[in-house]
């Protein structure tokens, strides 16, 4: 599986992976792989997005990020359909980030 700099304890703009950067902008942060953004970091949540890239690649990346997050879902793709714990993934999943995350 790729690797990916922990998004959790950078602050600052940077490349944290192959074709993938982490964009932070007034306490936001964006993972974005090639030019999409596919995650959307702020204190209390976490918005997922493929924008329309289905790709092996698009998932690892998502599901590394949850895990450096401590969410324990991920993205898993059955006759290719993507779905996060069960539930069919659309882009603009939101995960609400709490104490328990």
């Amino acid at each position: 599986m790729a690797k990916l700099l922990d998004v959790t304890k950078l602050s600052k703009s940077c490349k944290i992976g192959n074709n993938t950067r982490l964009e932070v902008s007034e306490g936001i942060k964006r993972v974005t792989l090639h030019y999409t953004t596919i995650a959307t970091i702020t204190d209390n949540s976490i918005t997922l997005n493929a924008g329309g890239w289905h790709t092996v690649t698009t998932k690892q990346r998502i599901n590394i990020v949850l895990a450096q997050y401590g969410i324990d879902k991920r993205i898993v793709q059955r006759k290719k359909v993507w779905y996060i714990n069960g539930e069919l993934f659309y882009n603009g999943y939101v995960i609400t980030l709490n104490e328990e995350n």
